[in-house]
């Protein structure tokens, strides 16, 4: 009893630095809704399709909902379109599972990371990829190679019903 007495001060002090490090740290970094170890899957169904993925992160800021997709590899000058894309896919999802909006979206490369708006743009623009890809494979006929690599073949999603395939 004597210690606490004799120490009561410093415990106070410490107890205080713990709960403003603790605000400290939740402001700067945030409070994760949803993370790397999360095993929720979030989709989206409509008749036509399911769409379906798991973002990196998603954070709330500063009262900003903000998704995170990280990526390794070289740093881009901008970000690359697919992660673009990709991002406008969670936040489709994101909208699906949560009933909200998520403010916007970061796509973080080792050396720079980017902003990405949530934009009605960006999310009609996903959805018209899925409408065109679901009409080019009900259609074989309008898969159009436009280049003779062999990776980019090998790696297409389209090369099983593709005429043009350089690879099967």
């Amino acid at each position: 009893m004597d210690f606490i007495k004799f120490h009561l001060k410093e415990i106070i002090l410490a107890v205080v630095w713990l709960i403003s490090a603790f605000i400290f740290f939740r402001i700067l970094f945030g409070k994760k809704i949803y993370g790397q170890y999360s095993e929720e899957i979030f989709r989206y169904e409509t008749e036509d399709f399911i769409l379906a993925g798991k973002p990196d992160r998603i954070l709330e800021k500063t009262g900003k909902t903000i998704i995170y997709e990280y990526k390794s590899g070289k740093t881009p000058i901008k970000p690359y379109e697919d992660h673009v894309i990709q991002l406008g896919t969670y936040f489709i999802l994101f909208e699906s599972v949560y009933k909200k909006k998520a403010d916007y979206g970061i796509v973080k490369y080792s050396e720079r990371e980017f902003r990405i708006e949530n934009t009605g743009e960006l999310k009609r623009k996903v959805m018209n990829l899925i409408q065109d890809y679901l009409t080019q494979t009900s259609y074989p006929d309008l898969i159009m190679r436009n280049h003779n690599n062999y990776g980019k073949c090998h790696n297409c999603r389209f090369k099983a019903g593709c005429k043009q395939a350089l690879v099967r």
